[in-house]
């Protein structure tokens, strides 16, 4: 159930919460626009989504927004309808586009905002997974098959059956990579099942670096995504953990010569 702060002094204390170090869970902080009563944001799909893993918050704009705004750094707050979520690792509280605000102005925002929100609650999480401790992972070993991708999730088939198909996040996998470059149809996937959110989190199933790379071979083509350019060099990932650069040499220019032309941030290059 989400809490709402409707007094000055419990956003207040919220907003103090929220900058403690050692919190375990990311905050969800959805705001009601100014006459409204309730949020354009839909708050009961976010929790369902992501309430046993973040604390949600609902904050009427008024005297607790500016309470709840005058206890946070400026550009941290949230009013007007907008929403956002603070991450546990509290990198917001030095750069507030680490804690993006998604607005939302009226009914027509609300899919779209709700998605936004329940993306980043599940990327804060996915970050703070370190703060948690083994027995609070929750769900049920489950395995099934993938039966496709659709949006910005996977749905599975699992072995046990059920009416309705699994969803995987892939936020809780790894950041900034879309489902249907993770998942295929048919591909067999194993991980814990919530049946309250109908999530299948394949997080655990995530092979380390060292050993997805054990079997590449010495001079063998892999394609990378560009994370960084410079005049020097570019940053590439060849997985979500794992960046090389590439010298100016690399990229078949003089070390005297601009590289920095060469590639665009989000390209896929051979290497």
């Amino acid at each position: 159930m989400a809490h709402r702060l409707d007094t000055e002094t419990a956003a207040r204390e919220a907003a103090l919460a929220l900058q403690r170090q050692g919190r375990r869970r990311p905050a969800a902080v959805v705001s009601i626009a100014f006459g409204q009563h309730e949020p354009y944001v839909d708050v009961e799909e976010v929790e369902r989504a992501v309430g046993d893993l973040c604390d949600v918050f609902v904050l009427p704009t008024g005297p607790a927004s500016w309470a709840f705004a005058a206890s946070l750094p400026e550009g941290r707050q949230v009013y007007g309808g907008a929403s956002r979520v603070y991450s546990t690792d509290l990198a917001w509280l030095g750069d507030q586009h680490h804690s993006p605000l998604r607005f939302a102005y009226g009914r027509a925002d609300r899919e779209r905002a709700t998605e936004q929100l329940i993306t980043d609650a599940l990327t804060a999480v996915h970050a703070g997974a370190s703060l948690q401790s083994p027995q609070e992972a929750r769900g049920l070993p489950r395995s099934g098959v993938v039966m496709g991708t659709a949006g910005s999730r996977a749905f599975v088939r699992l072995d046990d059956g059920g009416t309705m198909p699994a969803v995987i996040h892939p936020e809780l996998v790894t950041a900034g990579v879309p489902a249907e470059r993770m998942f295929a149809k048919g591909q067999r996937v194993t991980g814990l099942y919530d049946p309250r959110s109908n999530r299948l989190d394949v997080s655990g199933s995530v092979a380390p670096v060292a050993e997805a790379l054990a079997h590449v071979p010495v001079g063998e083509v892999l394609l990378a995504q560009v994370a960084a350019v410079g005049p020097k060099g570019t940053r590439v990932a060849l997985l979500p953990g794992l960046e090389v650069t590439l010298s100016a040499d690399d990229l078949g220019v003089g070390a005297d010569d601009d590289a920095s032309g060469l590639a665009t941030v989000g390209e896929v290059l051979p290497v």
